[in-house]
């Protein structure tokens, strides 16, 4: 749903109403021949398009449509600890087999320093 500036969300009678006010505007100023209504309304437009995009997700600045940086952060962070995870799971059995040895040889922690 889209949401205006203060960030209440808008329905699609809003939406239908705020582009009825932009056509009003353009033909009021062709009728008028005024140049600068017709730009006014142009901008208008422009800016309605710029902000359904950025609220769409498919903006510039976009990593991929409709993802923020902070999930992007998160899926890095999952990639990272997946491949830490993979990592211990390969590495699991020479641990053990590192443990046997030191249970083997007596090393202990504290097991030095006592006679």
């Amino acid at each position: 749903m889209e949401r205006m500036k203060c960030g209440k969300p808008t329905t699609r009678l809003q939406r239908l109403q705020r582009m009825q006010r932009v056509q009003r505007l353009e033909r009021l100023a062709r009728s008028r021949g005024t140049r600068r209504g017709v730009k006014a309304a142009r901008a208008m437009r422009a800016t309605q398009a710029m902000r359904a995009a950025r609220l769409d997700g498919s903006g510039p600045g976009r990593a991929r449509p409709g993802m923020t940086g902070r999930q992007v952060l998160a899926l890095q962070a999952l990639a990272i600890g997946g491949l830490g995870v993979a990592a211990l799971i390969k590495e699991f059995p020479g641990l053990v087999r590192e443990i046997r040895i030191w249970r083997m040889v007596g090393l202990r922690s504290g097991s030095r320093n006592q006679p």
